[in-house]
């Protein structure tokens, strides 16, 4: 749906979840007119097909940016889906209620690792790309996981910080390896560390 003019002030509304997908669902497929107002503590959307009601959410967005750290002293470029399996294997020996699995940038690439008194340890290093200063990391295997298989790229950007400072995890384009301007920084996927 494209709007038949530029509106004067921008306009922003938090709306719950549901209502959000139902109005996104009636704007698929072949919409040629919908109307949408907003205002009194409600958003109401018009089509020829539906309409949809909900109430608004009192209140703003939380600023998210805010907690994306925009330095980190360690980036680490790395294959995507080699990473995951090295994760998925990880997990068998993490064992406990935490599923820690470890990620130190190395010389050599990173190592990811995992070890557990009654199953034993493992150890695999991958071929990444390491810039910066060479530490050790330890995350939920389950949040690794969720946020590998949230980006579709070939290869994955990681900024590791501290040990108390969440991790960035971005997809790398072909174009942005390549050195040209890419918008691969709209996802990105936070995993904050154990603590150790």
């Amino acid at each position: 749906v494209t709007l038949r003019a530029a509106l004067a002030s921008p306009v922003s509304v938090i709306l719950p979840f549901r209502a959000a997908h139902e109005m996104r669902r009636g704007l698929e497929g072949d919409v040629s007119e919908a109307t949408l107002r907003v205002g009194d503590g409600r958003v109401v959307l018009l089509t020829p097909g539906i309409q949809v009601v909900s109430r608004s959410i009192e209140g703003t967005y939380p600023d998210y940016t805010q907690i994306i750290p925009r330095q980190s002293p360690t980036m680490v470029e790395v294959d995507r889906v080699q990473l995951l399996r090295a994760v998925r294997a990880s997990a068998v020996f993490g064992g406990s209620a935490a599923n820690r699995v470890t990620l130190e940038a190395v010389a050599e690439g990173l190592r990811v690792a995992a070890t557990t008194p009654e199953m034993g340890e493992t150890e695999t290093t991958l071929p990444a790309e390491v810039e910066g200063e060479a530490g050790a990391i330890s995350f939920n295997e389950r949040f690794l996981r969720d946020a590998l298989g949230s980006l579709s790229s070939e290869r994955v950007r990681i900024g590791l910080g501290t040990s108390t400072a969440p991790a960035v995890f971005r997809p790398v384009s072909p174009a942005a390896t390549a050195g040209a301007a890419s918008d691969a920084s709209a996802v990105v996927a936070l995993i904050m560390p154990i603590k150790t």
